[in-house]
């Protein structure tokens, strides 16, 4: 038997592909009758989710006021818009006031942030950061563009040796977890073919 709410997600994610731009249009309506803090996050939320960086930035800028004026989940989606238009500039500054935060710690994001450090020069201060993605049975997709750095740099070696850890642990993945990874692990097969 059919759960109604399983039937209500499905018509959402149906909607959502065969109109993807309902939803930014209904949590727009949303954000016009309400402007609230959540509102405006879920919008900028789902305007990043399809590319669309410099409108989702305004809205999280907005968002970071008053009370939520150092919101960690909002100054998380600012770095990775931010990634995404290379402003390596703005990636230090956000980082830079949570990187204490154990959210931030724990994301994905650390390593965008490592990367600007060391686009500016700071290979010193990047490298602990860098240590922090690559950890085992983790971080799959990050791993697999921190050995795309390392041999950007020409330092084939490390990249080498991350790439060959993410294979040998895909190798032991169940089939679930594989599906899950797989464009992590397809890319890590192609870069280690390329060196």
């Amino acid at each position: 038997m059919v759960q109604k709410n399983e039937v209500d997600k499905l018509q959402r994610d149906l909607t959502a592909v065969i109109n993807p731009t309902k939803k930014i249009t209904d949590l727009k309506a949303q954000l016009d009758f309400a402007d609230t803090f959540q509102n405006r996050v879920n919008l900028a939320d789902a305007l990043l989710e399809q590319g669309n960086y410099t409108e989702a930035v305004g809205h999280y800028r907005d968002a970071l006021s008053g009370n939520f004026s150092n919101d960690v989940h909002v100054k998380m989606q600012l770095i990775r818009a931010y990634q995404a238009q290379g402003e390596t500039d703005w990636i230090i500054q956000e980082a830079e006031s949570i990187k204490e935060h154990p959210e931030f710690l724990k994301s994905p994001v650390v390593l965008y942030y490592a990367l600007a450090l060391d686009a500016k020069g700071d290979s010193e201060a990047a490298q602990p950061y860098f240590e922090s993605i690559d950890k085992r049975y983790s971080n799959y997709a990050e791993r697999v563009q921190l050995a795309r750095h390392y041999i950007d740099k020409a330092e084939d070696q490390k990249a080498l040796a991350i790439l060959d850890e993410v294979l040998a642990e895909a190798a032991t993945m169940g089939k679930d977890s594989r599906r899950q990874h797989r464009i992590a692990i397809g890319e890590a097969q192609k870069l280690r073919q390329s060196i």
